[in-house]
């Protein structure tokens, strides 16, 4: 879902995995492991092929822990999903190569060609500093709910409240009464 609409010429997902294996330190793996709500959408013979034509790449099952697969990793790269900010939260850096909405969170870093993976693996940032810009943007943020999947994660959640919250948010956002939560940016 995220992934076609915020990631640019990244909703090709294998873009992700060949621009990170063009700066690919040696000795280093690409561990690529899919959504586990992934379906068989955009997923031809083709792009099995082209991922194993990928130079030091890995595709591991999905049901593996990305729990455990960002805690050991050097880095973290995705279009702009939830691996990224589990990566963070452990204090672990991450590359974002679409419009994730941590994107400008300490420890992110925006996929430009040649970036030195050495060197962001190093990255430190202070946990304080991300929790301060994670408390930021939810400060930003409207009232609603518009993915109903955390519809159960609300107290006293009721649809007709939610959805004429969500209208009257949309409109004054269009009429240009509410700030956006987030500014304005192209994709790379």
């Amino acid at each position: 879902m995220s992934t076609q609409t915020l990631g640019g010429p990244f909703r090709d997902q294998i873009l992700v995995a060949e621009a990170i294996a063009r700066d690919l330190p040696e000795g280093w793996r690409i561990y690529v492991k899919e959504n586990p709500r992934q379906s068989g959408y955009a997923r031809g013979p083709m792009f099995f092929h082209r991922l194993s034509r990928i130079r030091g790449l890995q595709f591991v099952p999905s049901e593996t822990s990305t729990h455990e697969l960002s805690t050991r990793a050097q880095i973290t790269a995705t279009v702009c999903g939830t691996a990224g900010w589990e990566a963070l939260r452990k204090s672990r850096p991450a590359i974002v190569f679409g419009g994730a909405w941590y994107g400008d969170f300490p420890g992110v870093h925006r996929w430009h060609p040649g970036m030195d993976l050495r060197a962001i693996a190093a990255d430190s940032f202070p946990h304080e500093a991300l929790e301060r810009a994670a408390g930021n943007l939810a400060a930003r943020c409207h009232a609603g709910i518009i993915e109903l999947l955390y519809k159960d994660r609300a107290k006293d959640f009721d649809p007709a409240t939610n959805a004429e919250a969500v209208a009257a948010t949309v409109q004054d956002l269009l009429e240009g009464r509410r700030p956006l939560t987030f500014a304005r940016k192209a994709l790379p």
